[in-house]
Order: structure tokens, then C-alpha cells, then sequence
């Protein structure tokens, strides 16, 4: 295994639990974030990503509650596989996940993606 890590992101100034900006409730912003990347062989390469995105509002506090849930989240998932043909020549094939919670809390699909690439290095 090349490479692991798992963060917690710095938040912009609206997301901090504690700060407030005009016209937004107050969030209490819970997020995860990880990578593992693995070299399966000199020419295979793996890669997986995941992060997971919470934010519970006090909606007492806002001036219109209406326009905004109180909870809402969801949890992206990604896979790559990278395999070199050649110095040249490599192949891509990955994969996507994206859900969302629904209004029982319960992560539900968004969407989901499929992908494949060819890169190739031209000579002159």
C-alpha cells in the first residue's frame, strides 16, 4: 500500500459550529474525508476515496426556517484503477457512488458513474 490518509477539512467561515453569518442558521458541519491508494503491481495502480459530509441546523435561530432542512448530508465514494500498457499508454477505469440522506436520515443513491479513459502520449 503506497499511500493512506484520513482528514477532517478545514470548513469555509459560514460552516464553523459556534459562527454565525447574517441570514444563515447556525451549523454544527461534520465532514470526513479519506484516501487509500495501493500499487498493485509496477504497471496497476488502485485508488479509493470516500468522504462524508454532515450538517445539523438549529432552525429556531434563523429567520426563515422554511427555505432550510435541518439535517442534511451524504457520503461520496469513488474507485479508480489505472493499469500502463506501455510508457506511454495508460488505461483508466473507475467508478462513482453518491447518496444523500433522506428525510429518516437513511442514506439514499443520488447517482453513480461510470468511466473509462485512454491516454496516450503523441510523439513529433
Amino acid at each position: 500500500m503506497r499511500a493512506a490518509s484520513l482528514e477532517r477539512p478545514q470548513h469555509p467561515v459560514h460552516a464553523c459550529p459556534g459562527r454565525r453569518t447574517p441570514g444563515l442558521p447556525p451549523e454544527d458541519l461534520d465532514e470526513v474525508a479519506g484516501l487509500v491508494e495501493a500499487q498493485l503491481a509496477q504497471r496497476a495502480l488502485v485508488r479509493f476515496i470516500g468522504e462524508w459530509v454532515h450538517t445539523d441546523r438549529d432552525l429556531t435561530l434563523c429567520r426563515q426556517p422554511e427555505i432550510f432542512a435541518a439535517e442534511n448530508g451524504g457520503f461520496s465514494g469513488s474507485a479508480v484503477f489505472a493499469y500502463k500498457l506501455n510508457w506511454q499508454t495508460v488505461l483508466f477505469a473507475a467508478y462513482a457512488d453518491n447518496r444523500r440522506l433522506d428525510a429518516q436520515s437513511d442514506p439514499q443513491p443520488a447517482d453513480r458513474q461510470l468511466f473509462f479513459k485512454v491516454s496516450y502520449a503523441f510523439q513529433r
